[in-house]
């Protein structure tokens, strides 16, 4: 979940194809819904139905930025017998926390090079 140029709450999902073809699937005004995990895997659900429809494909992976609430909602999206899910949070934003955290030479400017490879890869 997001703030717009307007500081409105917003979800915005995206589809990436196997061609890596990306194409906006819809955008959530969430205003005065709870940021919960349940909210949220009513979202997420909701748009991959309109994904599968929209673009008669079947959605396999689904990821997300890593905030707690997120991270749980992907735990339930897991559980759920009625989705064939992989999911997992941004690589961009792990890989920014671990270039944080090295001390190694050399090291740390290459995750940040690879960092961005992965940053420039999601559309927000």
């Amino acid at each position: 979940m997001w703030s717009n140029v307007h500081n409105e709450p917003v979800v915005c999902t995206r589809v990436t194809t196997a061609d890596s073809d990306v194409y906006l699937v819809d955008t959530i005004d969430t205003s005065g819904k709870g940021n919960t995990s349940e909210y949220l895997v009513e979202v997420a659900v909701s748009a991959i139905q309109k994904c599968e429809l929209t673009f008669d494909c079947h959605v396999r992976c689904f990821v997300t930025d890593n905030a707690a609430n997120v991270a749980k909602m992907r735990q339930e999206l897991e559980q759920r017998e009625d989705l064939d899910l992989i999911t997992y949070g941004c690589s961009a934003r792990l890989l920014s926390r671990l270039a944080k955290d090295l001390e190694i030479p050399n090291i740390k400017e290459q995750v940040v090079q690879v960092t961005k490879h992965f940053c420039s890869l999601i559309i927000l």
